[in-house]
């Protein structure tokens, strides 16, 4: 018989092994409490690492791109002017030279005008247009992330830069009244220069370029986006 003054024990009715399941069930409970702590502690200790920064890699292609985009432009007024040097010599008073048969040929001839022979007697009011474009297509190229873009631009630069040479310093009346060589010509087309040449052939990139991003934009956007009106 138990004497009621004295208190019965914690674990008085109940079974043995319900008893030492619960002792591994807060057992576990309490270490990963501790741990969970602990994690927390060292995370909120750790100190944000410092912000990565662009490595010399990433800063010699930026050097880069415009030393070659300047090399682009210098190699076209370079070639274009070469090519003009020659053809003065080699094709003065001479009969128009078929170098692929009747598809191309060589005809040294003098424009005043604007590309491709067109616009005679405009030389000066052309050539000062053509500064203006200039100064826009460098705008332009500095702010353009498409390399393609860029080596289009570069070739419609040297080009322009090409022909306003031969209007500066070539003999004529006026400012900017020189006449640009010209002495390539295929069949139905006008006689041109290497300039002409950069000129349409940078110009069409940029365009093909421009027409390809709105219709992987217009993709992108999907069917049902509505279409802005011109």
């Amino acid at each position: 018989m138990t004497d009621p003054g004295v208190p019965a024990p914690a674990d008085a009715g109940l079974d043995p092994d319900d008893a030492a399941t619960d002792a591994a069930v807060a057992s576990s409970s309490a270490a990963a409490a501790a741990a969970a702590a602990a994690a927390a502690a060292a995370g909120s200790a750790e100190a944000p690492g410092p912000m990565p920064t662009p490595g010399p890699a990433s800063g010699r292609t930026g050097r880069r791109l415009p030393v070659a985009m300047s090399a682009i432009v210098v190699g076209v007024v370079a070639t274009d002017h070469l090519t003009k040097w020659w053809a003065q010599r080699a094709l003065a008073d001479r009969a128009p030279v078929h170098v692929v048969g009747s598809l191309l040929k060589l005809t040294l001839t003098y424009n005043s005008g604007m590309a491709f022979s067109r616009g005679r007697g405009l030389g000066p009011v052309i050539g000062i247009v053509a500064l203006v474009v200039i100064v826009v297509l460098l705008a332009s190229l500095r702010r353009e992330s498409s390399l393609t873009a860029r080596v289009a631009l570069a070739a419609v630069i040297g080009g322009a830069v090409g022909n306003i040479g031969d209007r500066l310093f070539r003999s004529g009346d006026g400012f900017m009244g020189g006449s640009v060589v010209d002495f390539l010509q295929l069949p139905h087309w006008p006689v041109f220069n290497v300039a002409d040449m950069a000129v349409t052939l940078g110009g069409l990139t940029l365009v093909l370029g421009a027409w390809r991003s709105g219709r992987h934009a217009r993709a992108a956007a999907g069917p049902g986006a509505p279409r802005s009106e011109p």
